[in-house]
């Protein structure tokens, strides 16, 4: 009965509503259409027609992943979702699909998963540039960087004539013009030379040739933390599990440990690539190896932030203020 009464809330126009009336009539129009997640902003008549946005205050259950429990609930404040258009008249004459309020969450949840990656390459490059991948692994940026380290100019025809799949060829040449974006080689029609910063590192005696591989892949993610496709590719699960982790230490406001179970999770939802589960434990202990993650001293077969890079990921401000902005607390 209930829900009748509240249906023709929704359908019966008032006589000229009021800002509470409209209020009302959006509130009982969000619930009856897109559930109790979205929320009413602040209602504006705008010529002939009420303008209503639509908020949400997304749950985000932290799971204890030791103790198998969920530990808290944070709620991630997310504005201007989309908007209700009402006639004067308190009718709804515009609003958005079921389907675009579910992608303009999923949306903001992205962003805050990107968000916490680039902050992780930002303060985190000098670690990342330690891991070591076996020989298989396609990895062009590491390839064209040691070419240059090794032999000081690579003749891209050259280079690629011994490679006969067109998709690897294409990757190489997104690869070098990566590079030049953050000027670690710069393109003379078709003649790869190294850049100024890549050049300076060249020049350090107190390095060897891996560790100016390393160094060099270090600027690379310190300054080229905004082409994350490219990075990610390259890094994969190390760091699709290393910033999940920060993620939900972040939004819980406080260093949390996650058990393999989780982690398992996690590769779980980020590839279909089941294989990968097998190797969990080789990810976990490599970014233990170069102190991206510790072992919890609490939980057994657990990890954690390094409170160090914890704390340099909340200082950068820029990517991160927007995401705390976000948590109700």
């Amino acid at each position: 009965m209930k829900k009748i009464l509240i249906k023709m809330q929704t359908k019966i126009p008032i006589e000229k509503p009021q800002k509470e009336d409209i209020k009302r009539i959006s509130h009982f129009f969000i619930r009856e259409n897109y559930g109790t997640i979205p929320s009413i902003g602040e209602p504006k008549l705008e010529g002939e027609k009420w303008n209503v946005p639509i908020n949400a205050n997304y749950p985000r259950v932290l799971f204890n992943h030791v103790k198998q429990i969920p530990d808290k609930v944070r709620f991630m404040s997310f504005k201007n979702l989309g908007k209700l258009e009402l006639s004067e008249k308190g009718i709804v004459i515009s609003k958005p699909r079921y389907y675009e309020m579910v992608g303009a969450i999923k949306k903001r949840l992205d962003e805050i998963k990107v968000s916490v990656e680039k902050a992780l390459l930002k303060v985190a490059a000098d670690k990342f540039s330690l891991l070591s991948f076996p020989d298989h692994m396609f990895t062009p940026i590491q390839d064209i960087l040691a070419w240059l380290i090794l032999e000081d100019t690579l003749k891209l025809d050259e280079f690629l004539f011994n490679i006969h799949d067109e998709t690897r060829k294409e990757k190489y040449l997104q690869n070098i013009k990566i590079l030049e974006s953050v000027k670690l080689v710069k393109n003379q029609n078709g003649l790869i030379l190294p850049g100024d910063p890549l050049i300076e590192i060249e020049m350090r005696k107190d390095l060897s040739r891996t560790q100016k591989l390393a160094t060099a892949l270090t600027y690379f993610y310190q300054n080229g933390y905004e082409n994350l496709d490219a990075i990610s590719s390259f890094l994969g699960p190390h760091l699709i599990i290393s910033a999940q982790v920060y993620r939900e230490s972040i939004e819980c406001n406080q260093i949390i440990a996650i058990n393999e179970k989780g982690f398992k999770e996690i590769i779980n939802e980020s590839y279909t690539d089941k294989s990968k589960l097998s190797k969990l434990p080789r990810y976990l202990l490599q970014l233990e190896s170069i102190n991206l993650l510790k072992p919890s001293e609490k939980f057994e077969n657990s990890w954690e932030p390094n409170p160090e890079v914890f704390s340099k990921i909340i200082g950068e401000e820029e990517l991160i203020a927007p995401i705390q902005e976000m948590i109700i607390k």
